[in-house]
This record gives structure tokens, sequence and C-alpha cells, in this order.
């Protein structure tokens, strides 16, 4: 009998050792799944954001450079150093369009004094505005533009309450210093947008966000509330 009794509690001591040991197994074993699942999904989300980022970084770039190479033309010069000349308002008037018409969905571009007066503009009616009366928002985008191009991201087109990159750039006389105006314009950021969706996966469910942490404010977000505000 005491044999008997002996053995059950060795048997049952051997038995809770065993369930303890598999309960720890588990736990251990389910703590490093979730914490691997978690770490995959990190860089998952990671991989992502660096592919946007970089898709982002890589457009604005393009889109920054047609606006240089229209600046750099040499009938934009020319006009912005006799601007009463009708014959080259003409001539530059035309190069504004046709360059516009290779453009892949572009609000608007245009030549501007540096007082902001539109002397061409890829909608003719736009010519003869002053986009920024004296004062300190005339100041504050020539101060911009005094070190090369100055994008001010993306906002809301006065024009037609649509998403627009907008950006400006110095045109130089031929000693590469001397600042004689500005052409401006920039894409909807639609054509943005859609590029961005076409990398989203239709299970995918994460929100994208860029933020100036200068101003605070949002340069793109999948909520286009946000944007600008």
């Amino acid at each position: 009998m005491k044999n008997w009794k002996l053995t059950r509690t060795i048997t049952l001591g051997i038995l809770i050792i065993v369930i303890v040991c598999i309960g720890l197994l588990y736990v251990m074993a389910n703590t490093t799944i979730n914490s691997m699942m978690k770490q995959s999904e990190h860089n998952q989300v990671d991989t992502n954001l660096l592919a946007r980022t970089s898709l982002i970084e890589q457009y604005i770039t393009n889109q920054e450079s047609l606006l240089v190479s229209f600046s750099k033309a040499p009938v934009v010069r020319e006009l912005l150093k006799d601007v009463h000349n009708s014959e080259k308002q003409a001539i530059a008037q035309v190069y504004t369009e046709s360059y516009f018409a290779g453009l892949d969905n572009w609000e608007g571009i245009y030549i501007g004094e540096w007082n902001t007066h539109c002397i061409t503009h890829s909608n003719a009616s736009n010519v003869g505005r002053t986009w920024r009366k004296e004062g300190d928002s005339l100041k504050q985008l020539q101060d911009s533009m005094k070190n090369g191009l100055y994008n001010a991201g993306i906002i809301v087109s006065p024009a037609n309450g649509q998403l627009i990159l907008s950006m400006y750039c110095p045109v130089y006389d031929t000693d590469g210093t001397t600042i004689v105006g500005y052409v401006g314009g920039g894409p909807f950021a639609e054509s943005l947008k859609n590029i961005l969706n076409k990398l989203k996966r239709e299970e995918e469910t994460a929100r994208y966000y860029m933020i100036n942490v200068m101003t605070g404010k949002y340069i793109f977000a999948d909520d286009e509330t946000l944007i600008a505000q």
C-alpha cells in the first residue's frame, strides 16, 4: 500500500513537472513567434515606407528639374531682360505653351518678373496678372529664391482649389549670378497620389503621411483634407 502511494506521488510529481515544462515551452514559443511576427510586420512597414519615400523624392526631383530646364531657355532670359519687347514676348509665350504641352498633368507654367508680374503663361488669360503685391509675401518669395529653386510643397491652388506642388525658380543672366526674373508652376498632386496607390496592395491597411517638421504641415496624406492645413 505504501509502495502504491509512493508510486502515485512520484507519478503525480513527474506529471506536474511535465505539465509545467510544456506550459513554459508553450509560453516561450508563443512569445517568440509573436515577437518574430511583429518584427516581420515592422520590417515590412519600414520597407514600404522607404519605397514610398524614395518614390516621392524621385518624383519631386523630376518635377523640379523640369522647371529648372524651363528657366534656362534663352528665350526666357531674353524676354526678362526686355519685358516690353512684344516680339520677344510672343516668342516666349509660344515657347511656354509648347513646353507646357509636353508636361504630364501640370496645372500651369509661367514666366514672371521679379515683382511676380506674369509675362507669359500656359493659360494666356493669366498674362498681366501680378501674383503677389508689395509686402511680406512678395519679399518672402524673393528671399526663398535667392539661393535657387524654391519648392513651397503641396498647396491648395488659388486658381482652381485643387492640390498642386508649387515651385518657383529664379532666372539668371548670362553671368550665372544676376537674377532677372523667375519662372513658376507645378503638377497636380493627384498624379503623385496615383503613383503611390499603384504600390498599395489590396489587403494593405497602413496609411502613410509626410509632415514638414519645420512647419508642422502635412505634405502628403491619404486623407487629403489634412494636406496643406
